[in-house]
């Protein structure tokens, strides 16, 4: 008789567990994830002096781009990781690199790599932690340097997708 009893109450909880998740699937539906496929071809992005109005892929914008983008790697004092790993991008020909404030804090050493695989040790210009952003400075030849062009916010529309 105790047996029946006890599977009567495990049975009675299992029945209410699946109808609350019944009822939770009802209620909150599972959202499809965009794929990669669906977000490039909603992309636009702005890239060099112009906006571009046609819809450009990932691979497209990652073609225009990908000289201005650099590798940060940093060197932390009594980091038992040794340091971290966080990317940029060139702002200027003056060797002036765009990153964030929590890739560049507390970093005793600053080394930038460039696309072609040559590196350079850099120095903190400037950060700012309210917005996350840092800028650091390479000595490099402007051989190296492509500067991405930021995009005027001011000509972007409401909703409009943006890289």
């Amino acid at each position: 008789m105790l047996v029946n009893k006890s599977s009567a109450i495990i049975s009675g909880l299992l029945g209410v567990v699946i109808v609350l998740v019944a009822y939770s699937i009802i209620l909150n539906p599972p959202q499809k994830t965009p794929t990669i496929d669906d977000i490039s071809r909603t992309t636009k992005t702005v890239v060099g002096d112009q906006v571009s109005q046609k819809d450009l892929t990932l691979t497209e914008i990652f073609e225009k781009t990908e000289t201005g983008v650099v590798k940060i790697n940093v060197k932390r004092p009594n980091d038992p990781r040794g340091g971290g790993l966080g990317s940029g991008f060139v702002y200027d020909k003056k060797g002036h690199i765009i990153t964030n404030d929590h890739v560049i804090e507390n970093a005793e050493k600053i080394t930038v790599t460039f696309l072609d695989g040559r590196s350079f040790k850099a120095s903190l210009v400037g950060k700012d932690l309210y917005t996350d952003l840092a800028v650091v400075k390479v000595n490099a030849s402007e051989e190296v340097l492509y500067p991405l062009a930021l995009g005027n916010s001011s000509q972007l529309k409401v909703g409009e997708q943006i890289a």
